[in-house]
């Protein structure tokens, strides 16, 4: 990244270096270039130090003169004096496995560098240019190694600097000694160990008239904590900076917030315990003395210099193209000087903050996130594409019910945060949610996304009955096809999506041109928005509402100790869902390959999806079955992705997909229709709810509280066909955005701006645009998408598990985490019924085909990509969604025991023999298997 910056800022970055067979003849001009020079920014000259502090001198930045002495002066000292060649032989011999070898050769080393003395053309140069900083002044000499910076090797620290220097002969020994330093045992180990060639090394010093600061320390543009990239951390501590840089105290530390406003949001007063300042008794030089008692119970810097100092940090930043700058500061008579400023290294940015463009309301200091109803309504990996239209649709439909509802408490918050290829939702805005318009009987049941900490307070909290019954007036009011008119409006959405909403066919995309393209897409998405907004208080207030009214009519006037009632009640649907349809179709594809001897054998010797599609054109048996995939493909070609995001292919873009699915179900080939399980999963459902109805006409006023539970039962019932009907047809919307955006991405793969189509993801809508309308990729959106691309890919494998809450950008623990007691995890039943199995382990889609026949699949969330399984597992766990989620539904209908257990994947062995219990929410760990 530094050499990339420094590429970009410079014309020549030339490497220089090595033993020279003749020494090259200089001119004196060569050993020393002032910050101002034209060629002080050149690494390979005065290397990373001189470099940053001549480019922010030329930028007009407050950095204290000064000049470099060149590594041409350092190479010239080396060469003429035949100690290049000397110690390299030394180096060279040093067993690098022995701490005294490698500390006993590099002190010789160093030793006779400061036994030799300096060219005095050399000398007079570098006396003259520090004439000029002034009348004998102080001075700080800084080593700046050719190699500093790197974000493979920092060098950090590594070669010496001395501060308070004065006068002429001081500052030649403490040039002398800064070149000796980068043959110390630390520096010299430093570089074996990362490879370095020690013959390819050079080293410049800076020389820089000296901020007597009254306080200093570093200044972070970037949270290197938690990578957030609109955080500004500043440490500070009385006196000269290398008190902090040395790590010799404990700095105060403030945190500034770089949202709508730059303002401090925490601060931490640290024990400073020591000073360092110029020695008064030596005329030059630094000591070390204990802070005053006073000083180190106050901080160092005020907020309003904080803030001062963090807007000076960011144009830094600015100027160095965006990219997150370390900084080294001083303030001198209330005046901010730049020591140093370089891009932070070692920790991976992904600026996840600048995917929150589109959002219409403040980041709140302090507010908790989940990832909990994320994982439920997004599931898996999401890019910042997604993100960026999905995250606002949804806020948006959130907003406009909100102010439909007409409860200022719920309006003007924002609803998500994206982090780290996930998104996490505001557990405050919840808070309200539930306080606001969930009656306090409702909530015992709705509080999944809220830490177990806050429940007690929640659930108690003082309601407002008026205001509940306001929000259904005015739903009334003015959105009265809400209740009347429900499946005319909700059969409009179905035929637009799959007409609308469907769009163009891909090949024809690109007949369109640029301006159109973009036209087209910002269509197909403002479909998607508009139908957000329109049934969003259908989905989050009728239907939690009515659900949570079914679950208490069953415990009141069904029976209080039956904790499956809900469960079986709501177990089969008594029409098939256009998931159920899919997976009939999917069935009846692998019974044509079952029956069929030559399709059979096709299928077993194809190595993939498209190479088994492409056989079948041989063969009768082969058509006919492309015949009806092809039908197939027509219905549901926009689905069979493991997740939501756009990224993931569908089965009409993927064979593989469904050839996956098919060699789970080929596994069990004499497996029943799941439409007939289906059935009898209806037939049990009806009997369940003959039962209950019955119940209840034999209690007072029994006739009457029938009829309400039976309209409750039926609302409930549609509601959960819709519910996944509706992602079928919202697929196809989808996919014509996915397809748009893909050639967004191939047209700036021509135009040479992307490096794959594959890049569109990674941009957020706004950042994309940009580069589509300017036709330039800067380096950071280059660094963006490599950056997102990594976590989004980490995300896919879950290889590095996130934190389930948020405090700001922090991680943070909010519920108190129970272990199992003799192997058995409480979790959430969301199916009822008990089995014993083996526990399959699955991360990604892709590996569904280790799932064995009878297997408990142990998952994080499913989408429709994974229902073909259902078909051969014999239980399910879930880490995340509630009774309501996929898994849930999926499940409930295909009659498998099912429970949501968070940390599922690290707490259940892959391969062990569990007990999954959906009438008591557990699983048990009975024996084997390991993590």
């Amino acid at each position: 990244m530094v050499s990339l910056l420094l590429d970009l800022r410079n014309g020549d970055n030339a490497v220089h270096g090595g033993d020279q067979a003749a020494v090259k003849k200089t001119s004196v001009t060569d050993y020393i270039l002032s910050f101002s020079e034209p060629g002080s920014t050149d690494k390979a000259i005065v290397g990373g130090k001189g470099c940053n502090l001549s480019l922010l001198t030329q930028a007009g930045f407050p950095v204290p003169p000064g000049f470099s002495v060149t590594t041409t002066a350092y190479r010239q000292f080396m060469d003429s004096s035949g100690l290049t060649s000397k110690v390299l032989t030394i180096v060279n011999s040093i067993d690098y496995n022995s701490a005294d070898d490698v500390e006993t050769k590099t002190a010789n080393v160093r030793e006779m560098m400061m036994q030799t003395p300096v060219p005095l053309e050399m000398v007079s140069e570098i006396t003259s240019h520090y004439a000029k900083l002034g009348d004998s002044p102080y001075v700080a000499v800084r080593s700046s190694g050719t190699a500093e910076d790197l974000a493979e090797a920092s060098f950090a620290g590594l070669h010496d600097t001395l501060l308070d220097i004065r006068g002429p002969e001081a500052l030649i020994d403490a040039v002398r000694e800064c070149w000796s330093s980068l043959w110390s045992a630390r520096a010299t180990s430093y570089r074996q160990r990362n490879s370095f060639d020690h013959s390819q090394v050079d080293l410049s010093v800076v020389v820089q008239r000296m901020v007597s600061s009254e306080a200093s320390g570093v200044l972070f543009t970037g949270n290197p904590m938690t990578t957030a990239t609109d955080e500004i951390v500043i440490n500070s501590s009385w006196g000269l900076g290398e008190a902090v840089v040395s790590g010799i105290v404990n700095p105060d530390n403030l945190l500034l917030k770089n949202g709508d406003t730059l303002h401090v949001i925490e601060r931490s007063l640290g024990s400073k315990e020591q000073t360092i300042r110029r020695d008064p008794s030596k005329h030059q030089g630094t000591l070390t003395e204990a802070t005053l008692e006073a000083h180190r119970a106050r901080f160092s810097l005020g907020d309003e210099q904080a803030i001062k100092l963090a807007r000076l940090g960011l144009r830094v930043q600015e100027y160095y193209m965006g990219f997150p700058q370390d900084i080294e500061w001083g303030i001198e008579d209330n005046k901010f000087y730049l020591l140093q400023s370089r891009p932070i290294t070692g920790v991976e940015f992904s600026w996840d903050a600048e995917l929150e463009e589109w959002q219409m309301f403040p980041d709140l200091n302090g507010t908790t996130w989940t990832r909990s109803l994320a994982d439920e309504n997004w599931t898996g990996a999401i890019s910042p594409l997604m993100y960026s239209i999905r995250g606002f649709s949804w806020a948006q439909g959130h907003e406009c019910a909100a102010e439909l509802w007409g409860n200022p408490k719920l309006q003007h918050k924002r609803y998500w945060k994206f982090h780290k290829a996930t998104v996490y939702y505001n557990c405050d805005l919840e808070r309200d949610i539930v306080k606001e318009t969930i009656p306090p009987a409702f909530r015992g049941g709705l509080l999944a996304n809220l830490p177990a900490s806050w429940h007690e307070e929640v659930a108690e909290a003082t309601f407002s009955w008026l205001g509940y019954l306001k929000i259904y007036a005015r739903v009334e009011a003015l959105r009265p096809q809400l209740y009347k008119g429900f499946d005319l409006q909700k059969n409009k959405w179905y035929k637009k999506f799959a007409t609308e909403g469907k769009g163009m066919p891909r090949d024809q995309l690109n007949e369109l041109s640029d301006r159109e393209l973009k036209r087209y897409v910002n269509h197909q998405l403002d479909v998607e928005d508009e139908y957000t907004r329109d049934m969003w208080t259908w989905f989050f207030i009728n239907a939690r509402d009515m659900l949570t009214l079914l679950s208490l009519l069953l415990h009141h006037w069904y029976d209080s100790e039956d904790k499956t009632a809900f469960q079986a009640i709501m177990t089969g649907t008594p029409r098939a869902s256009e998931t159920m349809k899919a997976n009939h179709m999917l069935w009846e594809l692998s019974q044509m390959i079952h029956k069929s001897s030559v399709l059979t054998e096709k299928f077993q010797t194809s190595q993939d999806g498209a190479a088994f599609l492409e056989s079948c054109k041989e063969a009768e048996d082969g058509k006919a079955f492309l015949t009806y995939y092809r039908e197939f493909l027509d219905l549901y070609g926009q689905r069979g992705m493991p997740d939501r995001d756009i990224w993931f292919e569908r089965r009409c873009e993927d064979p593989s997909i469904d050839y996956r699915s098919l060699q789970a179900m080929l596994k069990t080939p004499d497996a029943p229709d799941p439409q007939d399980k289906e059935h009898e999963m209806n037939k049990q459902r009806e009997a369940f709810a003959d039962k209950v109805i019955a119940k209840i006409q034999r209690s007072t006023l029994g006739l009457f509280k029938a009829e309400l539970f039976k309209v409750v039962l039926d609302w409930c019932v549609e509601f959960v066909i819709t519910r996944d009907d509706e992602r079928n047809f919202l697929d196809h919307c989808t996919l014509s955005i996915r397809w748009g955006f893909m050639e967004i991405g191939q047209r700036l793969t021509e135009y040479g701006l992307f490096e794959s189509t594959d890049d569109v993801w990674f941009l957020s809508k706004q950042e994309l645009y940009h580069v589509w309308d300017t036709r330039i990729v800067t380096p950071l959106a280059r660094a963006k998408i490599t950056a997102r691309r990594r976590d989004f890919h980490r995300m896919l494998k879950r290889e590095t598990p996130l934190p389930l809450y948020l405090v700001g950008s922090a991680a943070a623990d909010l519920d108190t985490s129970e272990s199992a007691a003799d192997g058995v995890h409480k979790g959430i039943g969301t199916a009822k019924g008990k089995v014993t199995a083996t526990a399959r382990v699955v991360r990604q889609l892709k590996d569904i085909g280790r799932v064995k026949e009878g297997d408990i699949l142990v998952v994080n969330s499913t989408d429709p990509g994974w229902t073909p399984v259902f078909h051969i597992v014999s239980g399910i766990v879930l880490e995340t969604g509630g009774i309501l989620s996929h898994g849930s539904c999926l499940a409930r209908e295909y009659g498998l025991p099912a429970v949501q257990l968070g940390r599922a994947m690290e707490l259940i062995p892959d391969g062990a023999s569990v007990t999954v219990n959906g009438d008591a929410g557990t699983v048990t760990v009975v024996e084997g298997g390991k993590m």
